[in-house]
């Protein structure tokens, strides 16, 4: 049987990466809900209530990284991914007019696609017994450093939604900052897809407005 050729297949990344961008945005307003005053205060009363919120955080946060490294991965596939993989990222990203942008940077992705990798480094260091396994609601104006050592495993930002994932340590012969924590705000990654998602939809037909 013929393979379809690329360029005929090009509407399903298209509609892809919209869904992506949609699913972003609905993980957004799941996180805001979780970190709002009146979730945080019920959490205070009831411990139930409490997991709850951290799970529906957790759950908002991973699906907004897990879309946003999808998107990453359709428009900029690793160099090893073979001819067609290549063909199909230039030529969404000719189609779509990108250029340097956020999703160029596969920081974030291999911080998840290596969590375990990165969770072995971190729980090998004895200082860190105590570990809040759930994501921790804390500003980034912390007196902590960004470092590996830092003790907590992963962290947002309530106002900015700046997560802070573990970094992977230097390798011998490496500089230190190799070995600091990956750093990312969901609003910028937000801002990104929204922005492939009004070309792909230009590309489609399907855009009412260049604006919004």
């Amino acid at each position: 049987m013929a393979l379809r050729p690329y360029e005929q297949a090009r509407l399903i990344y298209l509609n892809e990466l919209i869904y992506q961008s949609e699913i972003v945005d609905a993980g957004i307003a799941r996180i805001k809900a979780a970190i709002s005053s009146e979730s945080q205060i019920a959490g205070l009363e009831d411990h139930a209530r409490n997991r709850q919120n951290l799970v529906e955080l957790g759950a908002g946060i991973q699906s907004v990284l897990g879309a946003g490294a999808l998107a990453s991965k359709i428009l900029r596939p690793v160099d090893n991914s073979g001819k067609r993989a290549k063909g199909r990222g230039d030529d969404l990203r000719t189609t779509l007019a990108l250029g340097g942008d956020l999703l160029n940077s596969r920081a974030v992705r291999d911080s998840l696609e290596h969590y375990d990798e990165r969770l072995d480094s971190f729980t090998k260091k004895d200082y860190n017994t105590f570990v809040m396994t759930s994501w921790m609601v804390m500003s980034q104006n912390t007196p902590l450093d960004n470092g590996n050592d830092r003790p907590i495993l992963r962290s947002i930002d309530p106002k900015t939604l700046t997560v802070r994932l573990p970094g992977r340590d230097p390798k011998p012969g490496e500089d230190d900052s190799a070995g600091e924590g990956v750093t990312l705000s969901l609003y910028d990654l937000q801002a990104a897809l929204r922005d492939v998602r009004r070309s792909a939809e230009r590309a489609l037909g399907i855009a009412e407005t260049d604006a919004g």
